[in-house]
């Protein structure tokens, strides 16, 4: 299990769960008293019932228990705000009133009125990181995400279960299964039969788009460049992903880890396998390479004085990227296979 998580829960759909404890968890079971607990952000959040949802008072969470022979620091904290529960005013308005209580703990004792920001405090906290880059802010009103869920959610173009699944939200449906639970395939529409398309032509088979690829600064004939990386280390195809679905992420290969490659940037190589040493076919002369792992992490970096070779004995078997750079201050990319 885990013994301790930090946890962001914001800006999802929830439809017609099963019961009234459908979200649960931060129970503390720990013997060891290095931990603290869980720390849990719940915001703007939709949560529309169905017909398979109990009736009564529903429920954003079920609250955290402590079990016997726990002696963990404390309880679970949690941070609700912004969530919507449709039909039921008064959770809506507030949110703890959407907390089912149980024995263990007073909502006093488990309740944090600011969104939590991990402090470094505790044990599985140690492991800092930019909380302003990497956790999401840009929140929606749980009334935006609602409609820019439904709108974008789901394979596209949508099939069939896609389609019923989403109309089914917006109208409060549940056609299939016990009250739109269902435990197999044919219960429903049943597997699919998939027709395949070459709408996306995709040259290099690095899994983006030859012409996004060519308005983005890199090479629809080069498979490797798929791992050039954006200042906050994102992949260029974690980026080609991200804006079929409409989320643009600030983007310039060329600034850092493996650079975007044009056609004059390809490196030559005298094999793309080797053993024991790189040699480079190029008549510029040359300064110095940087050798990166696949996902865009550099491990070496070496002079190059006279001669065009270089030792990757050390190197483990696997896929590695090679940036040279010339006297000129030109970077030339390759990719080669370390056996």
């Amino acid at each position: 299990q885990d013994l301790s998580v930090y946890l962001e829960y914001i800006n999802n759909v929830n439809y017609n769960w099963g019961s009234s404890g459908a979200c649960y968890g931060g129970e503390n079971t720990s013997e060891n008293r290095k931990f603290f607990g869980h720390e849990g952000n719940f915001i703007n959040n939709y949560y529309k019932p169905g017909p398979a949802t109990p009736s009564g008072t529903h429920y954003f969470f079920n609250q955290s228990l402590q079990r016997d022979g726990a002696t963990s620091l404390g309880p679970s904290k949690w941070h609700f705000s912004g969530n919507i529960m449709e039909g039921d005013d008064a959770v809506t308005a507030d949110n703890w009133k959407g907390f089912k209580n149980s024995t263990s703990y007073s909502i006093d004792d488990i309740k944090v009125d600011t969104i939590i920001q991990t402090s470094g405090d505790h044990d599985h906290q140690k492991y800092h990181y930019d909380w302003d880059t990497y956790t999401y802010k840009n929140y929606e009103t749980a009334a935006e995400a609602y409609e820019s869920v439904l709108a974008a959610v789901g394979a596209w173009p949508r099939d069939l279960i896609d389609t019923r699944i989403v109309k089914s939200v917006r109208e409060g449906l549940a056609p299939y299964g016990n009250h739109g639970i269902i435990d197999l395939p044919s219960q429903a529409e049943g597997p699919l039969a998939y027709d395949t398309f070459d709408r996306v032509v995709d040259s290099d088979g690095d899994g983006m788009d030859d012409a996004w690829e060519l308005a983005n600064g890199l090479s629809p004939a080069d498979p490797a460049d798929g791992n050039s990386l954006t200042e906050l280390g994102y992949t260029a195809l974690e980026v080609y992903l991200n804006s079929l679905v409409g989320e643009n992420i600030k983007h310039d290969f060329s600034t850092v880890g493996i650079q975007s490659e044009h056609a004059d940037q390809r490196l030559e190589l005298a094999s793309t396998i080797v053993t024991e040493e790189l040699e480079i076919l190029c008549d510029e002369d040359l300064d110095g390479a940087y050798i990166y792992t696949i996902n865009g992490t550099r491990i070496m970096g070496v002079k190059i004085e006279g001669g065009k070779t270089l030792s990757v004995s050390g190197l483990e078997s696997g896929y590695y990227i090679i940036a040279v750079y010339t006297k000129a201050g030109d970077a030339k990319i390759a990719k080669f296979l370390k056996k």
